[in-house]
């Protein structure tokens, strides 16, 4: 009989290790590091930045075949010498979608400008490449990019889509960075 509980005994502790490793193993899959609810979170992330990155390609086509179809009932205007990337941006600031950032003073030597709300003067100086993109003119479309523009006259980085101008040999690029809630980079 003693030997029966020590045995009942040793296959109930086996079954208990069994048991915390199958917990174990399922609060891993589940909540862990690369568990399934931080995936989820990471495509629903990205699926957000997808959805603004199309309305913003939608608005730019928008403006595009509208130049299209000016071009088609006046045939002596071209395509190529009415739209360009600098027409699509005037389109997207009129629209309210992107906003200039103007500045009051640019620090030569630490490189960092000081900004300001909004243009207080017709001839204060705005910068044409960088745009703060306002989501909030964009449908509903993101829980994600809804910062403020500016923190303390910095420039603010947290939760925040910005379009930056590149110009490398005569080639102009656009891109569209996301920095997340705590000011770091994603692409």
């Amino acid at each position: 009989m003693k030997k029966e509980t020590k045995n009942n005994i040793i296959k109930f502790i086996i079954s208990v290790l069994i048991i915390c490793a199958i917990i174990y193993g399922a609060y891993y899959f589940i909540i862990g590091k690369d568990g399934l609810i931080n995936q989820i979170n990471t495509v629903e992330n990205e699926f957000d930045k997808t959805e603004v990155l199309e309305e913003l390609n939608e608005l730019v086509k928008e403006k595009y075949m509208a130049m299209y179809n000016e071009t088609k009932q006046d045939t002596s205007k071209k395509l190529d010498e009415l739209y360009n990337a600098d027409v699509a941006i005037s389109y997207l600031v009129e629209k309210g979608v992107l906003e200039y950032y103007y500045y009051t003073n640019f620090d030569e030597q630490n490189k960092e400008y000081t900004y300001i709300e909004k243009d207080i003067k017709e001839d204060t100086p705005k910068r044409n490449d960088l745009f703060y993109v306002n989501v909030k003119k964009i449908k509903d479309v993101s829980t994600y990019g809804k910062g403020k523009k500016y923190n303390n006259n910095k420039l603010n980085q947290n939760d925040v889509f910005i379009l930056e101008k590149n110009v490398e040999n005569d080639i102009t690029t656009y891109k569209i960075n996301y920095f997340n809630q705590e000011g770091k980079k994603e692409n």
